[in-house]
């Protein structure tokens, strides 16, 4: 797991010698981009990130070079629907992909997709893309099934990580400098996640009332909102402490931009190396300096385990 920034403290059930275990990951609209434009973000979003949502795919979204090659791989589960016209993705960095199952067939649109991860020795969560669409033919019937499947969801896996663009803010008007109607707020805040379901926005439950936006209009028609969001349920919050969630500006000229976010939990245990040791143990013929070896990766796990920031010379 990536050692937390300066600053970050210990959570409960950790010494307080080493920084505790967390996950990063961003949600972000790549809006129908072209892959070399989709690669680009993604380059941009993949910098030591473990989980990455993305929504109004055209295609699968390729994977930056650092995660497709070596013999661990990332996963990638993208939905695209029959219209190939706003697919959502989850990607998961080569740390989380051996303990994570896709869910298939959550919709026919592309305006989900789900990934559910198991950790070792820590509960199990679902991470979810979401993408509603703002267009008047699919808005209503979208976000009515949304609403429905959110809520499904939620009742089967009750740790639950969303992020996406929801075409919607959840409070008017800290969250827009536009004219957004009723309507396309209220129907986030009371029937995607009204306090029956106790979800967290974890940009207000960190910044308070400051005022940032994630999506700008053109020029002849100014506007600005807060509608790309990471959301997670309670118990999520309670069992993966959300640490920071931050939005980011990588092109100034984009119409959506990212939110950045990661959580830590005393749960995550040691994560598998992308290359495992005992294999490159096995190709030596010396009985002597395999069981040399052998003491080295005994010795650089220990050391890793007690302090992250501990380099793996196995490389």
């Amino acid at each position: 797991i990536t050692p937390p920034s300066r600053g970050h403290k210990p959570v409960k059930g950790s010494t307080g010698h080493s920084p505790a275990p967390f996950l990063s990951g961003a949600t972000c609209n790549v809006q129908k981009s072209s892959t070399r434009a989709t690669s680009t973000i993604l380059g941009q979003l993949e910098e030591g990130k473990d989980i990455i949502f993305l929504q109004e795919l055209n295609k699968a979204p390729p994977l930056p070079s650092p995660w497709s090659s070596g013999t661990s791989r990332a996963l990638v589960h993208a939905n695209l629907g029959p219209p190939r016209r706003h697919g959502s993705a989850v990607i998961l960095s080569p740390r989380l992909a051996p303990f994570a199952t896709p869910l298939d067939h959550l919709d026919n649109e592309g305006l989900l997709a789900a990934v559910k991860v198991k950790l070792p020795n820590a509960p199990e969560f679902l991470a979810v893309s979401v993408y509603a669409p703002c267009t008047e033919d699919k808005k209503v019937i979208c976000r009515d099934f949304l609403a429905r499947k959110i809520g499904d969801l939620h009742l089967k896996y009750p740790n639950l990580i969303m992020g996406g663009d929801f075409n919607a803010v959840l409070q008017h008007p800290l969250d827009t400098e536009d004219m957004v109607s009723p309507n396309t707020w209220e129907w986030l805040h009371n029937q995607v996640i009204p306090p029956s379901r106790k979800f967290v926005d974890t940009y207000r439950l960190l910044h308070g009332t400051k005022r940032e936006f994630t999506r700008f209009s053109t020029p002849s028609m100014p506007s600005a909102s807060r509608i790309d969001l990471v959301l997670v349920s309670k118990t999520f919050n309670s069992n993966f402490h959300v640490t920071s969630t931050n939005i980011q500006s990588y092109d100034k000229s984009a119409d959506h931009h990212p939110v950045d976010f990661s959580f830590n939990t005393p749960f995550i245990p040691d994560l598998p190396p992308q290359a495992p040791p005992a294999k490159q143990i096995r190709r030596l013929t010396d009985p002597e300096k395999t069981k040399f070896l052998a003491k080295i990766v005994d010795i650089t796990m220990w050391c890793t385990r007690a302090n992250p920031e501990f380099p793996n010379f196995l490389e």
